[in-house]
């Protein structure tokens, strides 16, 4: 099934239209519409993730057209431990730019810890 054919599916599962999907996921209506006219072969990666975002699989799910599993290529939240899963909980919290900042300083400390 092609991204097109499962992106439909769960249309038409959640009785939903391109405006609810393009509203939904935050893309113009535009774009999801030259999706469906042109095809997926061109898909930019930000309305590939939102497109997934909004029904909850994975980019992995929709861009493989041999995967019919939708959990295919999901990381499950039970997965982390309680430490894990808090990290996760506050760096959702932070803005882009605080999230880069941390990085730079993670990064610095390894490299310092190499020494």
């Amino acid at each position: 099934m092609n991204m097109i054919e499962k992106i439909e599916m769960m249309m038409k599962e959640r009785d939903l239209n391109k405006s609810d999907v393009a509203k939904g996921a935050g893309i113009p209506y535009t774009t999801l519409d030259g999706l469906f006219k042109k095809g997926f072969e061109n898909v930019r990666f930000p309305t590939l993730k939102k497109l997934a975002q909004f029904f909850d699989v994975s980019m992995e799910y929709l861009s493989n057209e041999n995967e019919d599993n939708r959990d295919f290529g999901k990381v499950f939240i039970n997965e982390f431990d309680a430490d894990e899963q808090r990290l996760i909980s506050l760096w959702r919290k932070l803005s882009r730019d605080e999230q880069m900042k941390l990085i730079g300083r993670i990064e610095a400390k390894l490299e310092d810890d190499k020494e």
